[in-house]
């Protein structure tokens, strides 16, 4: 029947509960016999055991408790004096015996022994009688976990009860007592118990000369490793402990057991990448990370951003195209492996004629950009500048890409009227200017004066809103770019603080300003510098 209370001091799992156990009394006895093979001579042996005991009264001399009270081994006709027996542990309890006796106590004794025969046996028989206790409070006994350990040949120094069957230098390999590695200074099926002065002992059957790291930290005043994280995972990259291991690391158990961040990686000096592949270099464009046993090649970008050729971050817009690779994303030219140039459009095109700008990299490849920024714009051939209309009397085309705004004059003819208007507009300076110094030198003519103004009168019409042939605005394109000169440039700064109005579309085309004095400076400053010239002459 099991307890009505549990014993704390002792696991459940090993408490014996039931027989066959041997009773108390004249008539309590019970023997246990086993015989051993012939073809092993027996000369000295050590055999151990368990001893429950089941009392009704707490036992007043449970510590001192003899063995030969207890129990008699026999083997063969030899009958050795019991030397080791200890209480490993008790409890108390309450529950009724099969017999209705209740049982209070529950002890548990450890019984080993060296035994030397007078002769060597073959082959063995092993007797355990248990008999009536005086003690009228000990219900019932029980037996486990019997073993009988043969010597052989092994040397005396190496048995021994600090390791049992052996001594503390030595360990029991199944057939005899062999010598413990030469770091520790007690071992258990070997592997390290306790480890020599001169050595760190990690706790899990290793000692080392290396003093305790990584995963360990050294106890205060000792050379005991204990781990450093009571809970979860260790992770070497920061000596920290972490609940989970980031990714592209793994859990797993280092060569102490103990809990770790690893490469998932056969090959610890291969790197590991996002999406736990594996690679013997790192991709120059990746973050590099080593460690003492992970190497690590990681994506230098934020989440949200995709890696450029050229090792930037950023976003990644049309036309380049998005690409994941190994769990990190990528923002390439859907061009470079076929040699073309990528278009705004996102086609690739063999030739990227003008007036689209073109431009090469040996790790991203060739584009082919729009002259505007904003595709929906016009570009003009003529003034080179990018509108949102094609005004008169260029010619709109729409397809394909780049929109444009064409001059309906070839190339040679547009060359042949801008020579001509450069010629014309510096006679009608040079003309103007002679004319005036002239007319104030030679009173006689005054006729020649009047001609420089009337030519400069000629340059006005181009503010009229009517349409005029494309020859024409030509003209008048290049007359409003060669305005102003020297005398414009000078007094820039403080022409530009006169208030500005707003002007009809001709005028704003051309760029007037809405000051009259701003217009007519040009002509004002160089009247000025001929009267002076004059003056000076006259005199």
């Amino acid at each position: 029947m099991r307890p009505g209370l549990s014993c704390d001091a002792l696991p459940e799992t090993q408490i014996i509960y039931g027989g066959p156990n041997a009773r108390t009394g004249s008539s309590g006895s019970f023997s246990l016999k086993r015989q051993y093979p012939t073809a092993d001579v027996w000369k000295t042996i050590a055999y151990e055991f368990d001893i429950w005991v089941f009392t009704t009264s707490e036992l007043p001399n449970a510590t001192t408790l003899y063995s030969n009270r207890v129990y008699s081994m026999t083997f063969g006709i030899f009958s050795p004096t019991p030397e080791h027996f200890v209480l490993n542990s008790s409890c108390s309890t309450d529950f009724n015996s099969t017999r209705g006796t209740r049982i209070k106590y529950i002890y548990k004794y450890h019984v080993q022994q060296v035994v030397t025969l007078s002769s060597p046996s073959s082959p063995m028989s092993v007797r355990l009688t248990i008999s009536g206790l005086a003690s009228a409070s000990i219900d019932s006994l029980a037996f486990r976990n019997f073993k009988v350990y043969n010597f052989g040949s092994v040397s005396s120094s190496a048995q021994g009860y600090q390791n049992f069957p052996c001594s503390d230098s030595y360990f029991w390999n199944g057939t005899n007592c062999q010598g413990c590695p030469s770091e520790c200074l007690s071992c258990s099926n070997g592997k390290c118990t306790a480890c020599k002065s001169s050595y760190y002992d990690y706790g899990n059957g290793t000692c080392l000369t290396t003093a305790c790291s990584g995963i360990f930290q050294t106890i205060s005043g000792t050379n005991q490793c204990t781990k450093k994280c009571a809970t979860g995972f260790y992770w070497p990259r920061n000596s920290s402990c972490v609940e989970t291991c980031e990714e592209p690391l793994v859990q797993s158990l280092d060569q102490n057991g103990l809990p770790v961040c690893s490469s998932p990686c056969a090959d610890t000096a291969e790197f590991v990448y996002p999406n736990r592949s594996c690679s013997s270099a790192c991709d120059p464009l990746l973050k590099e990370i080593k460690e003492t046993t992970i190497k690590l090649c990681l994506n230098p970008c934020d989440p949200a951003e995709y890696l450029y050729p050229d090792g930037s971050c950023k976003a990644c817009l049309s036309p380049l195209s998005q690409s994941i690779k190994q769990e990190i994303q990528y923002c390439e030219n859907p061009c470079f492996h076929n040699k073309t140039f990528l278009y705004e459009d996102a086609t690739c095109q063999e030739t990227c004629p003008s007036p689209s700008i073109s431009k090469e990299d040996p790790s991203f490849g060739k584009t082919c950009k729009f002259p505007c920024s904003d595709k929906s714009y016009y570009y003009n051939t003529q003034s080179r500048k990018c509108t949102k209309t094609c005004e008169y009397p260029g010619e709109a085309i729409d397809s394909p890409l780049p929109k444009l705004c064409k001059s309906s004059l070839s190339e040679e003819e547009v060359k042949q009227v801008r020579a001509i208007a450069d010629a014309a507009n510096n006679a009608n300076t040079a003309s103007s200017t002679g004319a005036m110094i002239w007319s104030f030198i030679s009173s006689s003519d005054s006729t020649s004066a009047c001609l420089g103004p009337l030519a400069k009168m000629l340059q006005y019409i181009r503010f009229m809103d009517i349409m005029y042939p494309e020859k024409v605005l030509i003209l008048m394109d290049v007359q409003s770019k060669d305005s102003g000169g020297f005398s414009t440039k000078m007094m820039k700064g403080a022409l530009d603080k006169f208030p500005s109005h707003e002007l009809p579309r001709k005028f704003q085309i051309y760029q007037a300003s809405s000051s009259f004095f701003v217009n007519f400076w040009p002509a004002l400053f160089n009247l000025s510098v001929i009267l002076f010239v004059t003056l000076l002459v006259v005199a």
